[in-house]
């Protein structure tokens, strides 16, 4: 009986999700807006809602599946008590972001794009390109591709692990069903965030994000109840202590310090809501990231709580307690898939949508490819990188590789960014071979992570320090 129910809440968040699509989102004209439509939808986001929608789709886009509600409740008792400099550390690079992102909307070639109300200024390469220089042009092209790299990176990883999670709970060790998971999950929402466009996953994030909220709180309701049941005494010295030595938990924290400081400024979904929401992006930036901050806490507190009784991390730990926490109430299994499912759409719409905007950006021309002006066809785009996802998952599950590695090494890429935005706000001279070196020795120190497992851990939270040192490389080099 238990497991229908999860089938049924998982399809009806689908269900639901769709139909507002269908409902609040109307199919555009095309992917972007065009110029006679961007007044219409300025209207709308200076409006009341406009700053709810926006700090939703800031807490949507963070509280991913495999980056938050996965890896928090799963992963904390590795870093113990350290794992809430996650949550200061993104509240701290909310007032980074909001201190360069003013900075550069002030140069001038970057205030006229989006004076114009250019849909390129959705994307990030587009603040680096100028015409007639060919540095510039170069440094827009290796950033698009890098863009590129981590945006697939995030959105494979989002179906991934909701086909293992899944698998896991319904005791799937077929890696063919799996992959049929990763396929359909992945064709289901890249096409309708194709079809219904940027209406369509703006107002859907404004339905997940208090989804995922409610989750979290009903399931540590449900973790205080299951450890009250097993009897044992909570001791915060013991739930807090970390299982990992003291060197892995200094490297995590300077790679979690670093990271979050800078994760929103170097990502496309921050420019993607500058030029979506305007600047209530900037005026709700604060706020959105406490409130995300603080879901990551509770997720953490559920991890940290539960694991003497589960005894396991990662994935297996998750789908443990999900089960265990179904011996005490159906409601609990339930209100775990409702935000599950939630947080995997949340992420993933976006993402879809910065990867079809970024993969159109012509470097030559700086403007995005005639093809998102059109009406575009979904159904072939959607079962083509469908089965790109499912490919790809297959043959990670077949040579047995752990996702744990994989999320050190792609969420972090988009760091290696940071030399090219140092230099474009020193207004000096670009240098693309500062990004290209960052990310080639940022690469170098992932595969030796993954050849020498003894080294995994210090090596991939190593990567994450190498462009820091090329940023502040780019601020010796002056000319």
């Amino acid at each position: 009986m238990l497991d229908i129910l999860q089938i049924l809440t998982i399809v009806l968040v689908i269900i639901l999700t769709l139909l507002l699509y269908a409902a609040l989102g109307p199919k555009q004209k095309s992917i972007v807006f065009s110029k006679t439509e961007r007044p219409e939808w300025n209207k709308f986001v200076n409006s009341s809602l406009g700053k709810w929608f926006t700090m939703a789709n800031v807490i949507g886009t963070l509280t991913s599946l495999a980056t938050a509600y996965l890896f928090f409740i799963g992963s904390s008792k590795l870093f113990g008590w350290v794992i809430f400099i996650c949550g200061f550390a993104l509240w701290g690079g909310s007032y980074v972001t909001n201190y360069f992102t003013r900075k550069i909307i002030r140069i001038p070639h970057i205030k006229s794009l989006i004076e114009d109300s250019s849909n390129t200024f959705g994307v990030i390469a587009s603040i680096f390109w100028q015409k007639g220089n060919k540095n510039s042009i170069h440094n827009a092209k290796i950033i698009k591709y890098i863009s590129i790299l981590n945006i697939i990176g995030v959105i494979w990883l989002e179906f991934s692990l909701f086909s293992d999670i899944l698998s896991y709970v319904f005791k799937v060790d077929n890696i063919y069903v799996k992959t049929a998971i990763v396929l359909l999950s992945a064709f289901t929402i890249i096409y309708f965030t194709i079809k219904y466009g940027l209406r369509g996953f703006v107002f859907a994030d404004f339905f997940h994000s208090p989804l995922i909220l409610l989750s979290v709180i009903v399931l540590l309701i449900g973790s205080v109840i299951f450890i009250f049941n097993s009897g044992i005494v909570i001791e915060p010295s013991i739930i807090l202590k970390p299982i990992l030595g003291i060197k892995e938990i200094f490297l995590f924290s300077m790679h979690v310090i670093f990271l979050n400081a800078f994760l929103v400024f170097v990502t496309e979904g921050h420019w993607l809501r500058l030029w979506v929401f305007n600047d209530n992006e900037t005026k709700v930036q604060t706020k959105s990231i406490v409130s995300t901050a603080i879901i990551w806490a509770l997720l953490s507190a559920i991890g940290l709580l539960t694991f003497s009784q589960i005894n396991s991390v990662g994935t297996e730990a998750v789908s443990s307690l999900i089960l265990k926490l179904g011996d005490i109430s159906y409601l609990f299994p339930i209100a775990f898939w409702i935000g599950a499912t939630a947080a995997l759409f949340s992420t993933a719409d976006t993402q879809v949508y910065s990867l079809l905007l970024v993969n159109s950006w012509n470097p030559k021309s700086g403007q995005l490819s005639n093809k998102l002006t059109k009406n575009i066809k979904a159904l072939p785009i959607a079962i083509l990188a469908s089965l790109t996802f499912a490919i790809a998952y297959f043959i990670v599950r077949f040579f047995n590789i752990p996702f744990e590695k994989i999320i050190f090494i792609i969420i972090p890429m988009c760091l290696n960014l940071l030399p090219a935005f140092v230099r474009l706000i020193k207004n000096y001279s670009p240098k693309p071979w500062l990004v290209l070196v960052s990310l080639f020795i940022y690469s170098c120190f992932a595969v030796y992570g993954f050849i020498k497992p003894e080294s995994e851990m210090s090596m991939t939270l190593a990567a994450s320090m190498v462009p820091l040192f090329f940023s502040l490389l780019a601020l010796i080099i002056k000319k």
